[in-house]
């Protein structure tokens, strides 16, 4: 399934924008009445919402660390999932680390999804621009198979940026993205991933 997801460009750097959520909004006709509920497009939504694309954040005179928590979308070539995404900035050392955990696969019905995505080794612009490396190992099982697992490791980059939010709070929030490709170069990754303290 393709990600329906646009971007815009400021300065050469390339910053996320989330306005279609196609592969998440799908979630939502997905669960049936006794499965486990987890339709992420209104998170997703409402975190956008209330970021101000306008206001980077200046982090230069920041101090302490901050928890962002959110929602996380990928394509990992042949199969797409949603996960809980949670970065923490270090404004002392303008460092940045996160990991995207509790994957869920886009046709839950009839796939699972184990494993989870490290962004490692962050660096934070004093203009709220970061990048990070990116490392995962995601497994997809059919559902009630005994087959061998579809196991995805990958590595690549991550890239963002750290925003204020509409009401005015300062580096309240943050979006970004994420590509890369297999060990063995035989598939892509390509993500987003949007974020609130």
């Amino acid at each position: 399934m393709h990600l329906a997801m646009s971007r815009i460009h400021t300065k050469g750097r390339r910053y996320t924008v989330i306005a279609a959520f196609g592969a998440v909004a799908f979630i939502s006709g997905c669960s049936s009445p006794g499965e486990e509920s987890f339709d992420r497009s209104s998170e997703f939504r409402d975190i956008a919402a209330e970021t101000d694309l306008t206001a980077p954040s200046d982090i230069s005179n920041l101090q302490g660390k901050a928890t962002y928590t959110g929602v996380a979308v990928a394509d990992f070539g042949g199969f797409s999932g949603t996960a809980d995404a949670k970065l923490v900035a270090d404004f002392d050392t303008q460092e940045i680390e996160g990991s995207l955990t509790s994957w869920k696969d886009l046709d839950p019905i009839n796939h699972t999804l184990r494993g989870q995505i490290d962004l490692s080794n962050g660096q934070i612009a004093d203009d709220g621009s970061f990048t990070s490396q990116m490392a995962g190992n995601i497994e997809r099982n059919a559902a009630g198979s005994t087959d061998t697992p579809d196991l995805r490791a990958f590595h690549g980059s991550a890239s963002g940026q750290i925003y204020d939010s509409v009401n005015g709070a300062t580096a309240s929030h943050l979006n970004g993205s994420f590509e890369g490709v297999g060990v063995n170069g035989n598939f892509g990754v390509d993500g987003e991933f949007v974020a609130r303290q």
